[in-house]
């Protein structure tokens, strides 16, 4: 649950979301305040190893 759906509980939140996305996934499209980010830390960690940028990193990001 996304932070400001939290805020707001117990009222129900509603989005009006407009996508020229292939299959309107949320987590690409509505990525926000009302929207869960299902990416978790080690999703990070492997973008940055991917890129080859996880040595440019300091320490607290990793």
């Amino acid at each position: 649950m996304a932070l400001l759906s939290k805020a707001a509980s117990p009222v129900k939140l509603e989005n009006l979301i407009l996508s020229d996305v292939i299959g309107n996934p949320l987590d690409v499209i509505a990525l926000g305040p009302t929207a869960p980010d299902p990416t978790t830390f080690v999703d990070a960690i492997s973008t940055l190893r991917k890129s080859k940028i996880e040595n440019e990193m300091t320490v607290q990001v990793l």
